[in-house]
């Protein structure tokens, strides 16, 4: 199963006013409870990045479209990156306008010691439950660390009934913080 990153996008005009925002963006504030405070973040990234490019003697032009201005926004419910550019007048309309685009970031997963802590995992089960959140085999694990199948498939069922899961996919989410 792959992990698509899922994209909000909002243009802003140089008032602060959001003039449109994609359904993404909708659905990524759906879920976080602080949506308020996330939106808030994204209209002063694309307020400030039309300021700044606009100024009285900014060596930018406002016809050029600027590199992207960028910044991690963290929420009770997760982290996201956060990055803004400028639009010139002729690309959407008069005057400037901000595309800012923000992205979910991915969860962490746990250090050695937060897997050690909390599930009790050793070294060796900690680096094999990693591959097996990967979706490697027993095969391929035991290839990957130089021990036999028997030892890796040892391995993973002492992973599987410490983090009391029963599936590689099931491995993967517990693997990160939350």
């Amino acid at each position: 199963m792959i992990a698509v990153a899922l994209a909000g996008a909002l243009l802003i005009k140089a008032s602060g006013r959001v003039v449109y925002e994609n359904p993404a963006l909708r659905r990524l504030l759906a879920c976080d409870p602080d949506a308020r405070q996330l939106e808030a973040d994204c209209i002063r990234l694309g307020t400030l990045i039309i300021a700044l490019a606009t100024r009285q003697g900014a060596k930018t032009q406002t016809q050029e479209i600027v590199a992207p201005g960028e910044q991690q926004v963290r929420t009770i419910a997760a982290d996201y990156h956060v990055r803004g550019t400028l639009l010139g007048p002729s690309a959407l309309g008069p005057g400037p306008m901000a595309l800012v685009v923000v992205e979910r970031a991915p969860p962490e997963p746990l250090s050695f010691a937060d897997l050690h802590d909390r599930y009790r995992l050793t070294r060796r089960e900690a680096a094999v439950s990693r591959l097996l959140a990967q979706g490697h085999t027993n095969a391929h694990v035991a290839q990957l660390l130089g021990i036999s199948v028997h030892t890796a498939r040892r391995h993973a069922e002492r992973v599987f009934l410490k983090l009391g899961v029963h599936s590689r996919a099931a491995v993967a989410g517990k693997l990160v913080t939350g």
